[in-house]
């Protein structure tokens, strides 16, 4: 049994790590769910869950403003401010790969004769070659 202020450091790493395990696993699952129930081509669930992971930003400002009311402890604020960082940065080596795969999914144009589609038209007019 480990006992000491390094064992309160190894508990508590354990703990954070769990943490990030729900967060990231309950926004990627949560997104799985939606898109069956949309009938989302496959993969597309995958990269929008993997973005998905930079809300995490937004939680800083959250557990501040809980921090500074005093609902929260200051070892809760370091640990959620680690696992919304550690979260975040797990965005770009993650749907780097996914979005490679998966280009028609991720950069499909709108539909032909839609707004979005001429909006769509003016802004890649530019980008055309030849």
């Amino acid at each position: 049994m480990r006992t000491g202020t390094a064992a309160n450091y190894i508990r508590w790493f354990e703990d954070l790590g769990s943490g990030e395990v729900a967060s990231v696993g309950g926004k990627l699952a949560g997104v799985h769910c939606a898109g069956r129930i949309l009938k989302w081509e496959t993969g597309e669930a995958s990269i929008i869950g993997w973005l998905l992971q930079t809300k995490a930003l937004i939680m800083i400002i959250f557990v501040n403003i809980l921090l500074d009311k005093g609902v929260i402890s200051s070892a809760t604020f370091t640990a959620t401010l680690l696992m919304a960082v550690a979260s975040t940065m797990l965005t770009v080596p993650m749907a780097t790969p996914l979005l490679q795969r998966h280009k028609s999914v991720a950069f499909k144009p709108p539909q032909a004769g839609t707004q979005s589609h001429q909006s769509y038209d003016a802004i890649t007019r530019n980008w055309r070659v030849g």
